[in-house]
């Protein structure tokens, strides 16, 4: 998996300084998330060394933050194609929560289940991830709600529903309520998700080399079409 190199690092983007000295560091080996080596660049021109992720992965993030490959295709549904939210949510952020919806506990450490996705604890924490990129958990992320898809009314009762849930069930089921209405367009789609998760504070500022143009550009909230 050798990924397309841009010409600038975010730097020489934001300071106008034109076309970077780039070489390649090192390749990173990930037991999680993509998994398969990252390419680390190192930017001569300004002292500074990044990484490459694939689209819909984030820095730390051990799994995807939307339902599409590599290439930004949208992953096909698998099973029941009336399956709310649908089975393409599952290897992302938002699996914990469908699966804590459905009752199924993610499994401690010392009940000896290889084939866990992991801990108690992790699962608890993906929801609260999921939770703060959908805007359920307080933080004022209203504008970029419609782009998502999600109704005003229908995001208002899943954000009620978080917070007075207690149990991890609850919790899981008012994610997967707004998920439910999350608009499956895969460009916009993710975008709007790395948007939110920046506008959260979840993770960085994102940014994609766009190999059509040849341009390193910031990720940004964009409306969506009538």
């Amino acid at each position: 998996m050798r990924p397309s190199v841009p010409d600038r690092c975010i730097q020489g983007v934001e300071n106008e300084t034109g076309a970077c000295h780039l070489v390649v560091h090192h390749w990173r080996n990930r037991k999680t998330g993509p998994e398969f080596p990252l390419l680390v660049l190192q930017c001569r021109t300004h002292g500074v060394a990044f990484t490459l992720y694939p689209l819909a992965h984030v820095p730390y993030g051990r799994v995807a933050v939307a339902p599409v490959d590599t290439d930004g295709r949208l992953l096909p549904a698998e099973g029941d194609s009336s399956t709310e939210p649908p089975s393409i949510w599952e290897e992302t952020i938002f699996g914990a929560a469908q699966d804590a919806a459905e009752g199924v506990a993610w499994p401690r450490k010392e009940d000896n289940c290889p084939e866990a996705g992991g801990s108690p604890r992790t699962q608890r924490r993906r929801i609260e991830l999921a939770a703060d990129v959908l805007g359920l958990r307080g933080q004022d992320n209203s504008p970029l709600i419609g782009p998502l898809g999600i109704s005003a009314l229908g995001h208002q009762e899943a954000k009620r529903a978080y917070q007075g849930a207690t149990a991890y069930r609850t919790l899981g089921s008012a994610v997967c309520q707004a998920v439910g209405e999350l608009a499956l367009a895969p460009c916009p789609l993710l975008d709007m998700v790395l948007a939110a998760g920046f506008a959260a504070g979840r993770w960085g500022k994102p940014w994609r080399w766009d190999t059509s143009r040849g341009q390193l550009r910031e990720v940004m909230a964009r409306a969506r079409s009538p």
